[in-house]
Parts: C-alpha cells; structure tokens; sequence
C-alpha cells in the first residue's frame, strides 16, 4: 500500500509538471501571470486557483454554461476559434491538445507545430497546453506509457514559442 502511495504521489508530480509548465501568459482580460506558489498551489494573476475541471463537456445546448453554472472553472476544448470563445464567454479556462512533435520531425512540421502555438497562445481562455494524453497512465502497470524524452522536445518547443511560462 505505502507502494501504490508513493506512485500515485509521483504520478500527479509527474503530470502537474508536464502540463502546468506549459500554461500560456494571456488573461481574459490582460496578459495572465501564471506561477506556482511556494507550497504548491497554482496561482493566476497573484490569485490562488483550485482548478475543478472536466475532460467531457455536457450533453446539453449550453454545456459551458452548464458548467459555470456548477462550479467548474476548467473545460477541455478543440483548439477552434468558437470553442474558446464559448469557454471564455463563461469565464471558463481551457486546455487543448497542440498535438504530438517527435524529436525527427521533417522542418515542415516543426513549423506547422510552432505556428499552431503562436496561432492559440494568446486565447485569452487557454490556461495550459498538453501534448500527450496522460503519459503516465498504463492500465493495471506502473511501467509508464511515454517515458519523459520523447516529452522533451515538444516542450523546448512549446516554451520558445510561448516563453513567458
């Protein structure tokens, strides 16, 4: 049990990492300042954030607005003019997947992948990017199912492009 502990604790460590040190600088209103606090806590704009947020939307006519209306303050967007509007619109953050970069990637798809970052950065909803869908996560193995090298370069990448975070 002290095992499966220490793991889990890893695991979150390993994500919060890997997702939050991608958050862009933008606000819904001005340029966002995004940090951890000294014991932990993420902070928006000096603000302490508890982050309630969901991977599926609502099955419903206004699923942001649902979602407001219940105390999220977290949704999982396509990277669409429209979508982030509507996050924004009800003062939701979002994330989006900016896709995958391997380190061999042809110069061409490079920079189809930096233009998609300077493209979204400056959404004022987008609170983090994510390139990897939980890298961790290998059902019933504590083995990882994308080791943190192949996280690296889409990282480098992401932080040139967008540096204030």
């Amino acid at each position: 049990m002290r095992m499966y502990k220490l793991f889990t604790v890893k695991f979150f460590e390993f994500l919060a990492v890997l997702v939050i040190l991608q958050i862009p600088a933008e606000s819904f209103a001005q340029s966002r300042k995004i940090h951890f606090s000294g014991d932990g806590f993420l902070k928006v704009d000096g603000k302490r954030q508890f982050i309630i947020g969901t991977y599926h939307l609502p099955h419903d006519e206004t699923p942001c607005q649902t979602l407001a209306r219940h105390g999220f303050n977290l949704v999982r967007t396509p990277l669409e003019q429209d979508a982030l509007d509507n996050a924004q619109q009800y003062n939701l953050f979002a994330w989006s997947s900016v896709g995958h970069l391997k380190s061999s990637a042809a110069p061409e798809k490079v920079e189809a992948f930096r233009k998609k970052i300077r493209r979204w950065k400056s959404h004022p909803a987008l609170l983090f990017w994510v390139f990897e869908d939980d890298p961790a996560f290998t059902w019933r193995s504590v083995i990882a199912r994308v080791t943190p090298e192949p996280l690296i370069h889409p990282y480098k990448v992401v932080e040139q492009e967008d540096p204030d975070h």
